[in-house]
């Protein structure tokens, strides 16, 4: 099964979620997005639709709005191979935008 890297992303956050208590693993909430992860947005029916933007999204902006809050992500401990170039130094790389998760779900 081909699944898109953003549905791999959602699928990551909600665990985080449920680790920390935010979301309820089995709850209607956490299935509907669950379906969401493997069949994509555009699969649910209009009524689940409305469900995920009212109850899921939230979440997931007010996730994605603490996560900007709280400045950058910590750098990894682990331990690079000799002779690999220090991270501190590497030059950064562009994480990919929005659109080009939308080019790569695209549907043709």
């Amino acid at each position: 099964m081909n699944v898109p890297r953003a549905n791999l992303q959602l699928s990551e956050i909600l665990q985080a979620m449920v680790d920390q208590g935010e979301l309820t693993e089995g709850s209607p909430d956490y299935l509907l997005s669950q379906r969401v992860v493997r069949e994509g947005f555009t699969a649910l029916g209009a009524d689940e639709q409305a469900a995920f933007r009212e109850r899921v999204e939230p979440l997931l902006e007010a996730r994605h709005s603490q996560a900007q809050d709280s400045g950058p992500e910590p750098r990894s401990f682990v331990a690079e191979p000799s002779g690999a170039a220090d991270p501190t130094t590497a030059p950064a790389t562009e994480s990919p935008s929005e659109d080009d998760y939308a080019q790569e779900n695209r549907r043709d």
